[in-house]
């Protein structure tokens, strides 16, 4: 099931990307399957802080890989996802 924010994620990523959003899955690699280079990757994070409302610092740019690792620092960093911890 794909949440609001992983809809807005894989929206974002695909702008960024200038590719299809039927390509951004969460198993996708940024650099080896979408392609994405230093230039994207900088308008990522800063689209991402944009959206999601929090700073994206070196750190999680150093752990970003896949689409899933977006959606990780998304629901951990942004006050908009944080889960209940009762949820997990």
């Amino acid at each position: 099931m794909t949440t609001s924010m992983q809809t807005t994620t894989n929206e974002l990523l695909a702008a960024c990307l200038g590719c299809a959003i039927e390509d951004v899955t969460p198993e996708k690699h940024l650099i080896a399957d979408l392609l994405a280079d230093s230039v994207a990757l900088m308008d990522i994070a800063m689209a991402t802080e944009e959206q999601f409302q929090f700073i994206f610092d070196g750190k999680m740019m150093e752990g970003l890989e896949t689409v899933s690792d977006l959606y990780h620092i998304i629901e951990t960093n942004s006050t908009l996802y944080i889960k209940d911890k009762s949820d997990s």
